[in-house]
């Protein structure tokens, strides 16, 4: 699918939204070693994927279908009955599927298991960077996302995220990673989440001071 993607069957069955709810049900204390690899794979999947919607306005095409469908549907009699059944592949969509709404959900999801990450193994930063990433694309002067992030409570969750890193930083020397070269290996890596942290909070205030003054209250 990376190297390749057949666009038309990923969005046929909806693949973007089955990529969110497998990182959203695979997040467990536990097994870390092992869900977190699928985590990396499922976001390098998620970002390709949210490339192409974006570029192509793929959620108002499919909102746009389902407005025809039901639009079709009103017709009545044996007609009726013929659209239902030949329509049935896209019974699935409805409002959620027309936003990114269940996206940022797990992508909130994966951002509340940092703790569990970053003391696992530090070097699994780069999975909440890569999720920094995705919402800043979701998010660019784009106000309903930006509303959606913190309906679900996504700012408390980043500013949380930076202040444990920070913390983290500031005690790695203590924590029997090693001596010189890892700690400077050690403080880059979290200083890269704060710094993802800190561009996705700007882009979250851009523009809006009603989301500024809700970032100044968290």
């Amino acid at each position: 699918m990376l190297s390749t993607p057949n666009w038309d069957l990923l969005i046929r069955y909806d693949m973007l939204h089955t990529v969110t709810l497998l990182m959203s049900n695979i997040l467990s204390p536990h097994h870390v070693d092992l869900w977190c690899k699928i985590i990396a794979l499922a976001l390098n999947i998620l970002s390709i994927l949210i490339d192409y919607y974006l570029k192509f306005d793929i959620m108002n095409v499919l909102k746009q279908q389902m407005q025809a469908q039901l639009t079709a549907r009103g017709g009545g009699g044996s007609k009726k009955k013929k659209k239902s059944r030949s329509s049935k592949p896209n019974l699935y969509y409805d409002e959620k599927a027309h936003s990114f709404e269940m996206v940022i959900k797990s992508i909130l999801d994966v951002f509340a298991y940092y703790d569990v990450l970053l003391t696992y193994e530090v070097s699994l930063s780069s999975v909440l960077n890569t999720c920094c990433s995705i919402l800043g694309k979701l998010t660019f002067e784009n106000n309903r996302n930006i509303e959606c992030v913190l309906s679900f409570g996504g700012i408390e969750l980043i500013l949380n995220m930076m202040g444990r890193c920070y913390r983290y930083e500031h005690n790695s020397g203590g924590n029997g990673k090693g001596g010189g070269g890892e700690n400077v290996t050690i403080t880059k890596q979290y200083n890269s989440v704060i710094i993802a942290c800190l561009n996705l909070v700007c882009l979250l205030c851009y523009n809006s001071n009603t989301h500024r003054q809700f970032i100044c209250d968290a």
